[in-house]
C-alpha cells in the first residue's frame, strides 16, 4: 500500500474541503463574536480568514499534483480495458510494461498482455468496470505505484457477474513528463490471492 500524502499539500491542493470548512468555521465564529463585542478588528480578521479560503479553492483548482496525475493515470488505464482500447492501452505501457501475479511471478509482457487480454475479454465481455479506490505514492521524480481497488463485472447472456480484485501499479515518468505503466500486480481476486489462470 501507497504511504500517506504530505499533508499540507494534501490539504491544500488535492482534498481542500476539510481545510475549507475549518477556515469557514472561523469566520462564521469571529463575525459572531465582533458583532456581539462590537469589535470592527474581528471583522477585519474574518474577511482575511475569508480571503485565505478563496486562495485555497483557487490554488487546489489551478495546482495539479503528480499524486492527482498518476490516480487520473490509473483511472484512465482501466477506462481503456471496457470497452478494450488496444491502442490507448499501448500508449498507456511502458516498453518494459510486465503483468505480474500476487507474488510477483511473470504473467506477461508487452503485446503479449495486449493479446491475452483481447482474447480474455472476448471469452468474458466485460459490462462495467468501476474503480473503488485508487491512492498514488510519487517514490522519486521518474518512479510512482498506484494502489487500485476494483469492481470488474461481467456479463454473459441475462446473468451478471461482480469480481471486486485489487492491484498495485508501478509507473515510470517519461521524459515528456508523461506516466506510464511498467507493471500491474493483481493481488486479489474476491478476497483471495488472484488465480493466475484467468491469463
Amino acid at each position: 500500500m501507497p504511504q500517506p500524502p504530505p499533508l499540507l499539500p494534501h490539504l491544500l491542493f488535492e482534498q481542500p474541503v476539510p481545510l475549507l470548512i475549518v477556515l469557514g468555521a472561523a469566520t462564521l465564529a469571529l463575525i459572531l463574536i465582533a458583532r456581539r463585542r462590537n469589535d470592527r478588528r474581528l471583522l477585519v480578521w474574518a474577511g482575511g480568514v475569508t480571503l485565505l479560503a478563496l486562495a485555497v479553492v483557487v490554488m487546489s483548482k489551478l495546482v495539479v499534483t503528480q499524486r492527482e496525475r498518476l490516480n487520473d493515470r490509473t483511472r484512465e488505464l482501466v477506462a481503456a480495458t471496457a470497452p478494450l482500447d488496444v491502442a490507448h492501452l499501448r500508449t498507456l505501457f511502458a516498453p518494459d510494461a510486465v503483468l505480474l501475479g500476487p507474488e510477483g511471478q511473470s504473467l506477461g509482457q508487452g503485446e503479449e498482455i495486449l493479446a491475452r487480454l483481447d482474447m480474455r475479454i472476448r471469452i468474458d465481455p466485460i459490462q462495467r468496470q468501476d474503480v473503488r479506490n485508487v491512492q498514488a505514492q510519487v517514490l522519486s521524480d521518474r518512479e510512482a505505484v498506484t494502489y487500485l481497488e476494483l469492481k470488474t463485472t461481467f456479463k454473459g447472456g441475462e446473468v451478471t457477474d461482480e469480481h471486486p480484485t485489487t492491484w498495485l501499479i508501478t509507473w515510470t515518468r517519461q521524459p515528456d513528463g508523461a506516466w506510464q505503466m511498467r507493471s500491474a500486480r493483481w493481488m486479489t481476486w474476491r478476497g483471495q490471492p488472484a488465480p493466475l489462470g484467468w491469463f
